[in-house]
């Protein structure tokens, strides 16, 4: 399976460069029973722009990098994988188009992955000569005119008892009509072999939910799909009998209310256009979570008031937390076999917290995010600095004197049991918060060590919240001299239309140069945590290399924008990232 899985990793990161109706040829070829689905199609007709960033990979040497700084195997060593099936070689990889699709089946609980794509011959000769060199027992079997192979791989004791591994211990290839597939599951195989050779049997084109989300949008170069419910409604089963029905019976009935999910993504002149159409199910299923999910509430710009011209990014999105609270509250009141008829008494007496004074109370529905440009920094061997980054969160309040005491008890709450955790003798000794004037507004800080500082104010009708003092300071000042937006988002927000539930505009090219500062630090820590050898030059050559890579994707990136808006029973978004091709 791990043949399988290298093969999956690089269709994925395919759909996040690239991330229709049923127009595509393999699409149908997939099974019915599919619940999430990635595809991509149509790269070819943009390999031009798509090659200045595979050019600049290789010329980085970041595949051979990455691998040594992985243990991926000797960097010398001529894997057929390494070499051809990477994401620096993905238009040879996928061809003309590729699907990934994971599917369950109500009699049987694990899922199968299948991959389908039209692969150029170089690339078709390197999946199946990858294929016989891994390890394990093959067999060939024939459906209809094709035949196919079946890999087992030998039992690992480590894995003894594991239903996952059991189940992901065969990978089978068939290769036909310049179409590769290759599947977890030797079944779900013959069903997409028939399918190829003309059988009825329905296949993802008959896929309700698939056609309802994808099957509306328009054509794309990439393609998500994922449904939910089905996950729930084939999981269920596997659940009855143990004491829980209600409960099931009640979380199911939310997530058929919650939907299905599609979003594509096309490439365009000038960046890449995203769209995503989630269809809710009917209101029967859960009169209340329907109620949730369909309020149309337009957000305002009021928050805007506290961008800083360093300000990277902004969001706002209408979110009813305290809505979101009763209802989970009223899915544990309501299921007699939890025997729990007060959820916010238990809190109280188990564990002391009033959530309904600590929050719920003085809570709006209105939620925005104010990103400045610093990134935390996590060399190894070292303390953690600023770990939240510079980010300012924004709560509309119901009751602005109700705010300022939950925020203040919340936070001394959270400052208490962080001493008490950090402290040699388990006692702690809490600093105590210290209050301070901002342009006008009186803020409190709450010092967690020398690890944090969280800044708290509530003004305007917001609760702000601030992962550090400066980042507090600087949206005061903003809302101050007027709040005035900087010239990387300013262009983005006459792209927002009125009338939308949610929005974000965001500077991507600051953000990527971010990322870049940080990711030789953040390559280090995933490397310490690999099985193996731990090769600390090799990681420091791939920080250094994809710090490089990243900053080059920055001088191309300018910005980006979303929103989201409620259309009946459905719920829209749409998305462009502007690209210097």
């Amino acid at each position: 399976m791990k043949f399988a899985l290298r093969i999956v990793n690089s269709l994925l990161l395919a759909a996040l460069v690239a991330s229709s109706a049923l127009a595509a040829d393999l699409t149908n070829l997939l099974p019915q029973e599919s619940v999430i689905v990635v595809g991509v199609e149509g790269l070819a007709a943009h390999e031009s722009k798509l090659s200045v960033f595979t050019e600049e990979w290789n010329r980085l040497d970041l595949s051979r990098l990455l691998g040594a700084a992985m243990g991926d195997g000797d960097s010398s060593d001529p894997q057929i994988m390494t070499e051809v099936l990477t994401e620096t070689e993905i238009l040879d990889v996928i061809g003309d188009e590729a699907w990934i699709g994971l599917s369950v089946a109500s009699f049987n609980p694990m899922p199968a992955i299948t991959m389908i794509a039209r692969a150029t011959p170089e690339a078709s000769a390197a999946y199946r000569e990858q294929f016989l060199a891994s390890e394990g027992d093959f067999q060939t079997f024939t459906e209809g005119n094709i035949s196919f192979t079946v890999l087992t791989a030998p039992a690992d004791p480590e894995d003894e008892g594991d239903p996952f591994s059991a189940a992901f211990s065969t990978t089978s290839l068939a290769q036909f009509d310049g179409i590769t597939v290759i599947s977890s599951n030797p079944d779900v195989m013959r069903g997409v072999l028939r399918r190829h050779q003309g059988s009825n049997e329905p296949g993802l084109a008959s896929n309700a939910g698939f056609a309802a989300t994808i099957g509306q949008l328009s054509a794309a170069n990439g393609y998500f799909f994922l449904d939910l419910p089905t996950i729930v409604k084939t999981a269920a089963p596997f659940g009855a009998g143990m004491g829980f029905d209600s409960v099931i019976a009640r979380v199911s009935g939310a997530f058929d209310v919650g939907g299905v999910f599609g979003a594509t993504t096309t490439i365009t002149a000038d960046g890449l256009e995203g769209r995503n159409l989630r269809v809710l199910g009917n209101a029967s299923g859960d009169p209340r979570a329907h109620a949730l999910l369909t309020q149309s509430v337009v957000v305002s710009d009021a928050t805007a008031a506290f961008i800083s011209p360093s300000t990277v990014g902004y969001s706002v999105s209408h979110f009813d937390l305290p809505g979101w609270w009763g209802w989970l509250k009223s899915v544990v009141e309501s299921s007699p076999e939890l025997g729990i008829s007060d959820v916010d008494g238990l809190l109280g007496e188990m564990v002391g917290i009033d959530l309904n004074r600590l929050l719920m109370g003085w809570m709006g529905t209105e939620v925005a995010a104010i990103t400045g440009p610093s990134a935390p920094t996590a060399e190894i061997g070292m303390a953690i600095e600023n770990p939240l980054g510079d980010s300012v969160y924004a709560v509309s309040t119901r009751d602005a004197a109700a705010a300022e005491a939950g925020i203040s008890e919340l936070f001394m709450m959270a400052s208490m049991m962080l001493s008490q955790f950090t402290s040699a003798d388990g006692m702690g000794s809490q600093t105590g918060p210290v209050s301070r004037m901002v342009a006008g507004v009186n803020v409190t800080d709450y010092s967690f060590g020398d690890m944090m500082t969280i800044s708290t104010a509530v003004v305007d009708g917001y609760a702000l919240i601030a992962t550090t003092a400066a980042a507090m300071d600087d949206a005061l000042n903003a809302r101050q001299q007027g709040g005035i937006l900087p010239a990387s988002l300013a262009g983005l927000k006459p792209m927002i239309p009125s009338g939308v539930t949610s929005y974000s505009i965001s500077d991507d090219s600051a953000t990527m140069r971010t990322l870049a500062q940080s990711i030789s630090a953040e390559l280090g820590m995933v490397v310490g945590f690999a099985p193996g050898d731990i090769d600390f030059d090799a990681a420091d050559d791939a920080g250094a290399a994809m710090a490089s890579f990243l900053n080059f994707v920055a001088n191309r990136l300018s910005g980006s924008y979303m929103y989201t808006y409620v259309d009946g029973n459905n719920l829209r978004g749409n998305s462009h990232t502007k690209v210097a091709w």
